[in-house]
């Protein structure tokens, strides 16, 4: 049962809590006002209005969180912080700093694959498909030879999708600000 349901029936059974602000503010106003307007909106734009599957919107969903993280909390950040004062003070160790350096390092990655590599390599994929109708040239090919482009690039774009999904999971307790 979703948990605004369970406090209004909460309210129900103690009709005295009617008159409790915290109720009022938190267990009713809040849920209905977060109906209206999302706090993630920047999540339900990518969510489409009609039939996804899963297998589409779980990479779209991962990757729009790692954008979000990197452009609007600024969350590579720690790839600028000048640790020397800290190693001296004694605050962090060395192994700390290389940890987090290769974290945000390999999200930076990640996010240049997403917003650069990504979308060229969709390009040439979608490039790749043979003309229709066949010109005379390529009639008689057999259908490795036609799309065996456009094998290579689907797969790649899967097994680096595999990669960028699989590092942003891994380090997905770093992805708050």
């Amino acid at each position: 049962m979703k948990s605004y349901l369970k406090n209004l029936l909460r309210v129900l059974r103690e009709p005295s809590m009617i008159f409790s602000r915290f109720v009022w503010r938190y267990d009713i106003i809040y849920p209905v006002t977060s109906w209206f307007n999302p706090k993630q909106k920047w999540l339900t734009r990518v969510i489409p209005n009609t039939w996804c599957d899963k297998v589409e919107l779980i990479p779209q969903l991962l990757f729009t969180c790692l954008i979000d993280f990197v452009e609007e909390e600024k969350g590579l950040g720690q790839l600028n912080i000048d640790w020397k004062k800290e190693l001296e003070d004694g605050h962090v160790s060395q192994e700390y700093v290389d940890d987090v350096i290769k974290v945000y390092t390999e999200l930076r990655d990640v996010y240049n694959y997403i917003k650069t590599e990504r979308v060229q390599l969709e390009r040439q994929h979608n490039e790749s498909y043979p003309d229709y109708p066949l010109p005379t040239e390529l009639k008689g090919k057999d259908y490795h030879e036609l799309y065996a482009e456009t094998n290579r690039l689907e797969k790649l774009i899967n097994d680096k999708d595999q990669w960028a999904m699989h590092a942003i999971v891994t380090h997905v307790g770093c992805l708050w600000t």
